[in-house]
């Protein structure tokens, strides 16, 4: 019996540990819906996405994986939903011009992501679930990854004069995206997507508050250098970039409309009518006043001193 429940325990701690392994707590993230759909044009405006994350190595979803040099290229992920789509956008500075050039996707090197890009990651669940979890607590092997059917892993990217490129990796996405990137040298790219609730595969997700799903992206700020494969990333999540785990991306929580900011001016205050000035009596007045103060003094010293007379 003794040995019966010494080998519970240990599969207990075992199967503990795997699944702590690979569960990373990245905290609540809320997405609001958005009141307006954002146009899908290589831009961001004022207020167009309802819910804005900017880098932070603070923040665990922020630099779980990503490399320390990130933190200079004013990574800002933008985000949102509605009944229909789910939108992202990804902005980024450019320092370097690019250079890879060719056909996207190709078999031959530079590959789609051999360029600046965002690979993106969805799977329809929460990415807690006991199915998302590597067996080994660390990885998926690639191959069981792929068919696997749980998750979509796509990218897009561009060529130096603008062409936009895309590629799917799991699933099959990039067919019902419409997406825009726009490329800069020394200013600012942008990755911009419109993904359908329906072109997710591996389960259904509902567009409705509170529904919780896993969303993960890698951006290459620079692109890959060819000899030794060196590249500086921003990641937003884990477990889509170097080796695969579903378990790793981050649990989005979608949340209704944004509140509106609250009006922070002074509320404006009733005009006072202006009291009466006191009017000062004028010189002349206060002379009399002293003159007669006088004699009357003056007067009754007279009347003293003849009564002591």
């Amino acid at each position: 019996m003794k040995k019966l429940m010494f080998f519970v325990l240990a599969v207990v701690m075992v199967a503990t540990f795997v699944v702590s392994a690979s569960a990373v707590d990245y905290g609540t993230v809320e997405i609001n819906k958005v009141t307006t759909a954002p146009t899908i044009d290589g831009a961001v405006s004022e207020n167009e996405y309802p819910t804005v994350i900017k880098y932070d190595s603070s923040k665990t979803y922020w630099n779980y994986k990503s490399d320390e040099d990130a933190a200079n290229y004013d990574v800002v992920l933008y985000i949102g939903w509605d009944a229909e789509n789910l939108y992202t956008a990804v902005t980024a500075k450019a320092t370097t011009e690019r250079t890879h050039t060719g056909v996207m996707p190709s078999s031959d090197r530079p590959y789609i992501f051999d360029r600046r890009h965002v690979m993106s990651a969805v799977v329809a669940g929460n990415p807690t679930d006991t199915k998302y979890q590597p067996a080994d607590g660390q990885s998926w092997p690639w191959g069981d990854a792929y068919n696997s059917g749980y998750g979509n892993e796509w990218t897009i990217t561009a060529n130096p004069d603008g062409e936009n490129g895309k590629a799917d990796h799991f699933g099959s996405v990039t067919g019902s995206i419409e997406y825009k990137v726009t490329v800069a040298t020394n200013g600012t790219e942008v990755y911009e997507q419109k993904i359908p609730w329906t072109a997710f595969t591996g389960g259904t997700i509902t567009a409705a508050e509170g529904t919780v799903f896993g969303y993960a992206f890698t951006l290459a700020c620079e692109e890959v250098d060819l000899t030794d494969d060196s590249c500086t990333y921003a990641c937003f999540g884990a477990g889509i970039s170097g080796y695969k785990n579903f378990a790793e991306y981050v649990a989005l929580t979608l949340a209704g409309e944004k509140a509106p900011e609250p009006d922070t001016s002074e509320p404006a205050t009733e005009p006072t009518e202006p009291s009466e000035p006191t009017t000062p009596p004028e010189t002349g007045d206060m002379t009399m006043v002293f003159v007669l103060v006088a004699l009357v003094s003056l007067a009754g010293a007279v009347v003293v001193s003849k009564k002591r007379a």
